[in-house]
């Protein structure tokens, strides 16, 4: 319980009066309002995307692009844009993309770290998007974005860095509308939206094995009766198999029923709905977020709901802010969340004494892989002295680049990075012996791993 009261912190210290807490041993929880970022009254900030721990950007409905170089503690505005901007992405700290509510410049490229951008949407081949609610980056070559909340349903992919981009409409699936994307790797994942482009019909889960060149529908809700329609609006997954969506009621007239999520624990096969309990305000929610597999919030609509059990129970605080519409987490100790204000979330573990502390090391180490062998995938562990930039490969035996799996500047400490066996192109690699090697500028480390091979 005293998680749960602790961790409340966003919505109290924010949204509500101060409640007597209980501290969980070894904890600190705390949300706080950013104060870099400038409150928009009657408006709002709608994503926010890291490209490394610490570097980050927040787009949204003024057209500012802000920046953050140290984790949110100052913010800079390093572009100002005649667009509406609606979700963000970044393959490293120099290169990214932006969606926009504009069919003419529906897709924005930067490649210095967000200063200057590039209306690329000509790049797009195939049916045109209206606008792109939602992006996922995998990895520097591979991201894909969806939308338009109101229709019709695009998937947009890149292989190349941004290059080159190509364009599905899942119209034929049935469904009318997209908002928001995850992927896995680069062929699993899932997109959310709507079956109705005016925004009547039901929430949709749709997902893909292939890198999106089939999808099919992974679930449908069932629209109580006075709710008028609902949509999957954001997805969060805070581990490789627990997901979590949040759905909106963007008509739905006050009959008293409770708001829902949806949950899967199988990496996004099969969903079911939870309901919010004591949620009750008609619009139903839109951002979600969890650090972990049981914690997590998820508001909208003046109502935002904390559950510290994986969705069982629920409690709420109410938010005057009212606009809450993605909660990004970056890791299991930093989260961010976006209304008409910028909040952080930072969970410290408080430190224990011990007797004989271990120090950093005097050099970066490289950890062997584990598991090696391996089949599915594989853990590389790396340790930093000092923050530096990193730039992780992944070779064959001819010495040939198959993946980079980090090239960004991180900070001391350890560091996990997870290969999934696949190239940048998203193939799965054949079963022999590779190398990882890091470097950070002035020195270098490799070391060897072996996969084992699956049949795809």
């Amino acid at each position: 319980m005293g998680l749960r009261v602790s961790v409340l912190m966003l919505l109290l210290c924010v949204y509500g009066p101060e409640r007597p807490v209980g501290a969980q041993p070894g904890i600190v929880d705390a949300w706080e309002p950013l104060n870099g970022v400038p409150r928009l009254p009657g408006g709002r900030y709608d994503d926010i995307a890291f490209a490394t721990e610490s570097i980050g950007f927040v787009v949204g409905g003024s057209g500012r692009v802000y920046r953050t170089t140290d984790a949110g503690e100052t913010w800079s505005i390093v572009a100002s844009l005649n667009a509406y901007l609606r979700s963000a992405g970044f393959a490293s700290a120099t290169k990214g993309w932006i969606g926009t509510l504009d069919n003419e410049q529906a897709l924005l490229e930067t490649l210095d770290g967000g200063s200057t951008w590039t209306n690329i949407t000509a790049r797009i081949a195939g049916p045109s998007p209206t606008g792109i609610c939602g992006i996922w980056v995998v990895d520097e070559q591979v991201a894909y974005a969806v939308g338009r909340f109101d229709g019709p349903p695009i998937v947009i992919k890149t292989v190349n860095g941004g290059q080159t981009w190509t364009a599905s409409d899942l119209s034929s699936l049935g469904i009318g509308t997209l908002i928001d994307v995850f992927f896995f790797d680069a062929l699993n994942g899932v997109a959310v939206g709507g079956t109705r482009r005016d925004l009547t019909g039901d929430a949709v889960v749709v997902g893909t094995n292939d890198g999106g060149v089939t999808w099919s529908i992974r679930h449908r809700t069932t629209v109580e009766q006075g709710i008028g329609g609902e949509w999957g609006w954001k997805i969060s997954f805070p581990s490789p198999d627990i997901g979590y969506i949040s759905v909106e009621y963007p008509f739905a007239n006050d009959t008293g029923a409770e708001a829902k999520v949806l949950k899967t624990t199988d990496a996004g096969v099969t969903w079911e709905p939870l309901a919010v309990t004591g949620s009750t305000r008609p619009a139903g929610l839109q951002g979600i977020g969890f650090i972990d597999a049981d914690t997590g919030w998820v508001g909208g609509r003046g109502t935002s709901s904390f559950t510290d059990d994986g969705g069982e129970t629920w409690t709420q605080v109410v938010d005057p802010d009212g606009r809450l519409n993605r909660i990004r987490v970056v890791n299991d100790s930093l989260a961010f969340a976006l209304g008409s204000q910028v909040y952080r979330y930072r969970r410290a573990s408080v430190p224990t004494p011990i007797e004989s502390p271990l120090p950093l090391p005097e050099v970066f180490v490289l950890d062997q892989n584990y598991p090696n062998p391996f089949t599915e995938s594989t853990t590389i562990r790396y340790t930093l002295h000092r923050d530096t930039y990193v730039r992780v490969r992944v070779i064959d035996a001819l010495g040939q680049d198959l993946r980079v799996l980090a090239d960004a500047y991180q900070g001391m400490g350890v560091h996990d990075i997870r290969w999934d066996g696949r190239d940048a192109s998203g193939r799965r690699v054949a079963a022999g012996v590779y190398m990882y090697l890091i470097d950070i500028g002035d020195a270098t480390e490799m070391k060897t791993m072996v996969a084992l091979g699956r049949p795809e």
